[in-house]
């Protein structure tokens, strides 16, 4: 592959790096270091970027989120994008992902999951 590096998050205490390692998967490298662990996962391929929080990581694949456990190091949930997401925010309680014409907004824990459609343009200009 010409270009191994997928993306790079830096949070508070952990770093995630996601490598392409072939066109069907990629390569998660995982340094936590409020867990005191360093770990590799393997994802399907197009991981574009990532998230934290006390308890989980986030990584976007597509139009799918993976919540990875930070203590077992596991997965724990995928859950389903409203569309291909270009950014990720977090908050105590929620996730949002957005993409071009909706919101995806996830509650952390119980993991339901929202869409919002934006209004369209021409409603903006009334």
């Amino acid at each position: 592959m010409t270009d191994p590096f997928a993306f790079w998050y830096e949070g508070k205490d952990v770093s995630v790096k996601a490598y392409n390692i072939d066109t069907s998967g990629n390569e998660v490298h995982v340094t936590d270091k409020k867990m005191n662990k360093t770990y590799k996962i393997t994802l399907p391929s197009l991981v574009t970027m990532g998230s934290s929080d006390e308890k989980y990581i986030y990584v976007i694949q597509s139009m799918s989120i993976f919540v990875m456990n930070r203590k077992t190091e596991e997965i724990v949930e995928t859950l389903g994008l409203a569309s291909y997401a270009d950014k990720v925010a977090d908050s105590e309680n929620y996730i949002v992902a957005s993409s071009q014409h909706e919101l995806t907004v996830i509650e952390k824990g119980s993991w339901k999951t929202k869409f919002i459609t934006y209004p369209d343009d021409h409603m903006r200009e009334l």
